[in-house]
């Protein structure tokens, strides 16, 4: 008799096997998977860190999480991976982000995330990256982090600092490949260590570049 998830196929699954509860638990374990945690209880002690700093990281935390989640499932990848929570944590990310750096500024994110998907594509078609893995988005999703980072959150909106951000982007996808090529071996994966040496290293270059300038502080966020 086969089995799904260890129970045999036609007989009552457990409750925590069925929906919606079975898509509480894959948004919950993408949540955990920011911290590299495929864990239930990951996930439910970072949602209530979120909450504990206000209600809207929480909320679009999860919001991000479960949008990621659905959308995997309607693209119809690999029922493992979003099982695993390994198609969240960046619908996670994304959420929190856009919260906390850019009061949801809709404008900017869009051009953002549309400039990173285009960079990451093209970075890894010239050189003749396997078409699947492009087609996937793995090299893409990183340097589109990157560019929400560097050229919509942390940095000013100047042409400069977008030049800057487009080639964190493309470094990051770079960063992607060398990163998959080293953990193949453990059977690991990059998640997102491109996005997080990326832009920590661009930032922590800014004070040698005076051309590549922070966004002024605002009176509410002086006082």
């Amino acid at each position: 008799m086969s089995t799904i998830h260890g129970a045999a196929v036609g007989a009552p699954h457990p409750w925590h096997e069925q929906q919606p509860a079975l898509f509480a638990i894959e948004t919950l374990r993408g949540i955990g998977q920011v911290d590299l945690q495929a864990k239930l209880v990951t996930g439910v002690f970072i949602t209530a860190a979120l909450f504990s700093a206000g209600w809207k990281p929480g909320v679009f935390g999860l919001l991000g999480a479960a949008t990621a989640t659905a959308t995997a499932m309607a693209l119809g990848v690999e029922r493992r991976r979003i099982y695993m929570g390994l198609e969240g944590y960046c619908g996670a990310l994304i959420g929190i982000a856009a919260v906390t750096y850019l009061g949801l500024h809709l404008s900017s994110w869009l051009v953002a995330i549309a400039a990173g998907s285009v960079v990451g594509t093209l970075t890894a078609l010239l050189p003749g990256a396997p078409a699947s893995l492009i087609t996937s988005g793995i090299y893409g999703y990183n340097a589109v982090l990157v560019m929400i980072a560097l050229g919509a959150t942390f940095l000013a909106p100047t042409a400069v600092n977008m030049l800057y951000a487009v080639l964190a982007a493309a470094f990051s996808t770079a960063i992607t490949a060398a990163l998959a090529n080293f953990f193949a071996p453990f059977g690991g994966h990059t998640l997102t260590w491109p996005f997080n040496v990326t832009t920590w290293a661009f930032l922590a270059a800014i004070p040698v570049f005076a051309a590549i300038t922070k966004p002024q502080p605002t009176e509410e966020g002086a006082t």
